[in-house]
C-alpha cells in the first residue's frame, strides 16, 4: 500500500490532545501524591509538563508515523462532517466547515481579548510610580544574590491580592498593601526571583494561547492548573532551599497572611507569576506540606530512569495515527483520477487492478475493463486489490 506522507492533519491534531491528556491526567496523579513527589524529583514533573505542551504545539506527523486505517467509525463521522448543508456552484458549506468557524472565531476573540487586557496592563504599569521605600530594594538586593534583576521596579498596590512579578524583558514585582516584615518579604522577593529565573511568565503565556485555541476543551484548563501550581512548587523550592528554618516559618506566615487579604475586588494581572496562585485548599494544604516536612531536600537520582522513560514515550506518541478509510468505489472511479471514462452504469463495490506487464488494468466490481493504470498513477489507488491475473481476481472475487 503507498500512502502520502502528510505532515499536519486534523487527524494528528486529534491524536495530539489524546497525548496530551494522558501526560496531562499522568502529570495530575505524580503531583498529588506528596510522598510520590518526595521521592521523584520537580524535574520529572516540568519533564511530563515540557511533554504536553510540546505535543499540543507540534501536532505532527513524523516520517516514521504509522497510519492506521479505521474503516468502520471514522469513515462515517467524516462522511457526517462533509455533508453539505449549503451547496451552490460558486460555494459549498459542509458540517466541517461550520465546525471550525465555531472553534476558531471564538479563539481568536479570546486571543484579542488577552492582548488587549495585557497591553492595558503594562500601560497602567508604567503610569504607577515605583515605591519610593528603600528597603523594599534593599531587601531584593539581598535577595538577588545573582542579580538576575538589576533594573526591576516595585509597586504596591491594594487592589492586588498576592505578591506577583510580570514583564518577560523589564519585570515589574507587585505587591498588595499587607505589612511584611523583613523575613517575610526576604522569602517573597526570592519566590518571585525564582520565577522570572526560570521564564515562568514566558511559559504561562504560551499555556494561555494553548487554552485560548483549545477554550472549548476543559483538559487544558486542567493542564494551565497544574503548571501554575508546579511552578509554584518549583519557587518555594528555592525559597526553601535558600532561608533558615525561622525564615521559612516566616515565609509560611506571608502565605497566610495573602489568604487573609484575598477578597472578590481583589484583581489578578495578566501573564504573571503570584506567590498564591489558586485558592485551591488541596494545592495549599500540598504546599505547607512539602515547605514544613522540608521534602525539597530529596536527593535521589530517580529520574535519570524517569527522564529518559517520559522521553521515550513521548516519542512513541507520534508513532501512529488513526485515519478514516474505505475502499474507491466505481462511482469514485468515474470522479477521481479516472474521470472522462463513460459508458458504463454506476456499479455497487470495489474496484481492483489486475497486473499487465510494467502497468496496471483498472477493472469495475463486475470485472470490466475500464483503463490503463501506469506504475506512477498507483499513489492514487493505494488501496485497492491487486491481483496477479484476470483468472486470480474473478476466482477470489467470485466474478461469473
Amino acid at each position: 500500500m503507498i500512502t502520502t506522507y502528510t505532515p499536519l492533519s486534523i487527524y494528528s491534531l486529534f491524536i495530539a490532545i489524546f497525548w496530551t491528556g494522558i501526560f496531562t491526567y499522568a502529570v495530575s496523579a505524580l503531583r498529588r501524591s506528596s510522598s510520590l513527589l518526595e521521592y521523584c524529583p520537580l524535574h520529572i514533573l516540568f519533564v511530563l509538563l515540557a511533554a504536553c505542551i510540546i505535543r499540543i504545539l507540534l501536532p505532527l506527523e513524523m516520517p516514521f508515523t504509522y497510519t492506521f486505517d479505521c474503516q468502520k467509525i471514522l469513515p462515517k463521522i467524516q462522511a457526517f462532517l462533509n455533508l453539505a448543508l449549503i451547496k451552490s456552484s460558486y460555494i459549498t458549506i459542509n458540517i466541517g466547515l461550520i465546525i471550525i468557524l465555531l472553534w476558531i472565531l471564538p479563539a481568536i476573540l479570546i486571543i484579542y481579548r488577552h492582548i488587549k487586557e495585557y497591553l492595558h496592563f503594562k500601560h497602567t504599569l508604567n503610569i504607577i510610580p515605583a515605591s519610593k521605600d528603600q528597603n523594599l530594594y534593599r531587601i531584593l538586593a539581598m535577595a538577588d544574590i545573582h542579580n538576575k534583576m538589576p533594573d526591576v521596579k516595585i509597586i504596591i498596590h491594594a487592589s492586588v491580592k498576592s505578591p506577583a512579578i510580570t514583564g518577560l524583558l523589564k519585570p515589574v514585582i507587585i505587591l498588595p498593601d499587607i505589612n511584611f516584615n523583613d523575613d517575610e518579604l526576604f522569602g517573597i522577593f526570592i519566590h518571585e526571583i525564582s520565577h522570572y529565573k526560570y521564564r515562568h511568565c514566558f511559559i504561562k503565556m504560551v499555556m494561555e494561547f494553548i487554552c485560548a485555541v483549545f477554550w472549548w476543551n476543559p483538559l487544558f484548563t486542567k493542564l494551565s492548573s497544574e503548571l501554575s501550581h508546579a511552578m509554584e512548587l518549583q519557587s518555594d523550592k528555592d525559597v526553601c532551599l535558600s532561608l533558615t528554618h525561622s525564615q521559612i516559618k516566616e515565609y509560611m506566615e506571608s502565605i497566610i497572611k495573602i489568604i487573609k487579604n484575598t477578597n472578590k475586588e481583589n484583581i489578578t494581572p495578566p501573564c504573571s507569576c503570584s506567590v498564591l496562585e489558586e485558592d485551591s485548599n488541596e494545592k495549599l494544604m500540598q504546599r505547607f506540606r512539602m515547605i514544613a516536612e522540608n521534602r525539597y531536600q530529596n536527593k535521589k537520582k530517580i529520574d535519570l530512569i524517569a527522564i529518559p522513560l517520559v522521553i521515550i514515550i513521548f516519542m512513541l506518541s507520534y508513532s501512529f495515527v488513526l485515519c478514516p478509510f474505505s475502499k474507491p468505489t466505481y462511482k469514485d472511479m468515474q470522479d477521481g483520477p479516472v474521470a472522462g471514462i463513460n459508458g458504463y452504469e454506476t456499479e455497487e463495490g470495489d474496484c481492483y487492478l489486475i497486473k499487465s506487464d510494467n502497468e496496471y488494468e483498472l477493472c469495475s466490481p463486475s470485472g470490466k475493463y475500464i483503463d490503463i493504470i501506469i506504475p506512477d498513477d498507483l499513489h492514487y489507488l493505494g488501496y485497492m486489490d491487486i491481483y496477479e491475473s484476470k483468472e486470480e481476481a474473478e476466482k477470489e472475487r467470485k466474478i461469473p
